[in-house]
């Protein structure tokens, strides 16, 4: 069954994490909660997991906390990812010049913010809401 972006917004946004963690077998040292795999189910971006797990374990020797926001316009096929200190200073922006991801940046008072945002800490790439 399809979601819409309205419908997948909402069930992520419920996501609180637990005791459950996965790790992916190319990155067996690093792992995500539940709500990182229902955002790769729902969102069918297993390509963008494999990505951020892999860019989270590079950056990570350096960076004890990161911030990812990841940027796409409606309407528009490409996107960009965005890897912070967790202090606003770009560690390492990366741009896709196709993506088929579902969800689009929101407007929140008229100010323009990204689609999705993740942490990762303690080799845990997990969502906003699980924060």
């Amino acid at each position: 069954m399809q979601h819409t972006e309205n419908q997948i917004r909402e069930i992520l946004r419920h996501a609180r994490g637990g005791d459950q963690y996965y790790f992916h077998p190319l990155f067996k040292s690093i792992n995500y909660t539940e709500g990182i795999r229902e955002m790769a189910i729902l969102c069918n971006a297993n390509w963008l997991l494999i990505q951020l797990l892999d860019y989270c374990k590079f950056l990570s020797k350096k960076e004890e906390f990161l911030v990812i926001k990841f940027f796409k316009k409606q309407g528009r096929d490409n996107c960009k990812v965005v890897y912070t200190d967790g202090n606003d200073n770009i560690v390492f922006t990366i741009m896709l010049e196709y993506t088929d991801f579902p969800l689009h940046n929101q407007f929140v008072n008229k100010k323009e913010k990204e689609a999705i945002l993740f942490f990762f800490r303690n080799d845990v790439l997990y969502l906003s809401s699980e924060h």
